[in-house]
């Protein structure tokens, strides 16, 4: 959701199951860096609270966080290159 009047995006992710031991959230702030350029900046809380596993279970999280933002990132990449105006 973004974040009237800012450059900045609130997320959540709620999983499918155990929702109501997972917290997953945060922001995305947008920075425009000049000449076409931007600089995405992830900021978040990963915190499971399952007895043992807790901390195993947030780095899985956090590593697929991680992975999504980087993918989406270059899917954007190809889509503005696809679509530079001359």
């Amino acid at each position: 959701t973004w974040v009237k009047g800012t450059n900045i995006m609130a997320w959540k992710t709620i999983p499918n199951r155990m929702p109501d031991r997972v917290k997953a959230q945060g922001n995305l702030n947008v920075t425009d860096l000049g000449g076409n350029r931007i600089r995405r900046v992830v900021e978040g809380v990963v915190e499971v609270r399952l007895f043992g596993v807790g901390g195993i279970v947030e780095s899985i999280v956090l590593k697929s966080i991680e992975e999504t933002y980087v993918r989406a990132a270059a899917s954007l990449n190809r889509w503005l290159e696809k679509h530079k105006q001359p």
